[in-house]
Formats: structure tokens, sequence, C-alpha cells
């Protein structure tokens, strides 16, 4: 395990740096030469102080909700890898050893502990949402929106998982 280590950092370093690259690529073809800044607009010029008060308690509120969701996939994500060594072997077991069909349940379930683990706050947003006039949704259509995505994330995961360990049995390392 300590000799992969390396070249996570060289990978690490690499997607960042093609990132960074692509960043400066993108300004520099889209932001035109001679266009003026718009400048600032003062929202008073346009918004009554009435209107402007429970937009800042939305803003407030939602961003509050990002900050406690931030950390929730990387958790989920690390708590799904401290506990493989309990769910990893009923996996192969369950896929007949076949390295697609554990990437399939590897994939997929992971997909669905993700999901779930999001889904107190995705329905603190949706309420909050509602709670503030800007989403009209009903609870029931929006569950079944959420029942959807769920089964479209479980599905692409489960068949990249596919791929990805079918390409790793195919190609293994020397």
């Amino acid at each position: 395990m300590a000799r992969d280590a390396p070249g996570a950092a060289v990978l690490a370093a690499a997607a960042l740096a093609g990132g960074a690259a692509a960043t400066a690529l993108l300004r520099r073809l889209l932001i035109a030469p001679g266009v003026p800044d718009p400048g600032p607009v003062p929202l008073h010029d346009h918004f009554a102080e009435a209107d402007l008060a429970p937009a800042r308690r939305y803003r407030r509120g939602v961003r509050a909700l990002a900050l406690a969701g931030a950390p929730v996939g990387p958790a989920v994500g690390l708590a799904v890898h401290r506990a493989s060594p309990a769910w990893r072997p009923a996996l192969v077991r369950a896929a007949g050893g076949r390295a697609w069909a554990s990437g399939l349940g590897y994939g997929a379930g992971s997909a669905l502990v993700h999901r779930a683990a999001g889904l107190p706050l995705a329905f603190a947003r949706y309420r909050w949402g509602r709670r503030h006039g800007l989403v009209v949704q009903p609870t029931g259509a929006w569950l079944a929106d959420q029942a959807k995505a769920a089964a479209l994330e479980t599905a692409f995961a489960g068949a990249a998982g596919a791929a990805g360990a079918a390409l790793i049995r195919a190609l293994p390392r020397t």
C-alpha cells in the first residue's frame, strides 16, 4: 500500500495541473479583450429592503445547509472504505468471484449509500425552499424525483464499477 502513495500523489498533481491549465485556457478564450467591466450595481436601486431581507434569510439558510452537507460525501466514502473488511467477502461471494459483478455491486451499493446519507439534508433544502416560496413542487413529486435520481445514479455507478473492475481484471499491474 505504501508504494502506491507516490503514484497517487503524482496522479493528483497531474490532475490539478491539468485543471489549472484548462481553466487558464478557457479564461483566455472566453474573456474577450476590450470588453468594459459593467461595475457594481447597488441592489437598493432595484429592490426594496422589504424584498431583500427574506432573500438574505433564504441565502443564509441555503449556505448553512451546504456547509452542513459538504462533509457528508467524503465521510460516507471513508466509512464505506473503513467497513470494507466486513462487507467485501460477502460481495465477492454474491458475485460468484466475477470481477465485473463485484464492481457492479460495489458501484450500485456505494451510490445507494451516498444517496441515503444525503437524503435528510436534501429534504431539509427542499423544505427550506418551500418555506420561502421558491419551491412549489409537492412533496410526493419531489420524492418521486429523488427516487428517479437514485435509480439513475445507481445504474450509472454500477456500470462504472463493473467497467472499472473488468478493466482492472483485464489489465493487471506488472
